[in-house]
């Protein structure tokens, strides 16, 4: 509201220097202020670049703010707050990070050292559960084994009598 209350007085300024400006070339004799006619028309023009300048941004902000509130309309609120619960855990993990990057630093522990330990308990939890599964593959050998031992023991003994 300022700038349209600013822009009118600059406009009525205008209209009064201009038509002081189309009396005065009605070859009259130069008056006294005519001295400082040139100095104040720069002046007016550079006030009245400035004014359109003004305008123009004004202009543009409404346009921005037209914009917005088309996206804003647009947007999902269930969308925005996921969005913002999402933005939320991001900044605490980041922050978890940097503790953990600090504590390991006092502690004068590099990250590769840890994930070189890690890599090794994966591969000897690899190991065991392969050994578990070639245990479990000899109990049942050792069964079919006993069991066909069984059984040619009993066909032996049936083939003796």
């Amino acid at each position: 509201m300022e700038a349209d209350m600013i822009s009118q007085a600059l406009r009525a300024r205008t209209q009064v220097l201009s038509m002081q400006g189309f009396l005065s070339e009605d070859n009259d004799p130069p008056a006294p202020s005519d001295y400082y006619d040139a100095p104040h028309r720069d002046a007016v023009s550079t006030a009245l670049k400035a004014e359109q300048r003004c305008e123009d941004l004004l202009r543009e902000r409404e346009d921005q703010l037209s914009k917005v509130g088309t996206f804003t309309a647009t947007i999902d609120p269930e969308k925005l707050n996921r969005a913002k619960e999402l933005l939320r855990k991001r900044e605490e993990l980041i922050q978890k990070q940097d503790e953990l990057h600090l504590l390991l630093k006092a502690k004068n522990v590099v990250l590769s050292d840890i994930l070189d330990r890690k890599d090794r308990v994966i591969d000897h939890e690899s190991k065991m559960s392969h050994l578990a599964r070639i245990t479990e593959n000899c109990e049942q050998l050792r069964n079919e084994m006993e069991q066909i031992y069984n059984g040619k023991t009993w066909n032996c003994s049936y083939e003796n009598d």
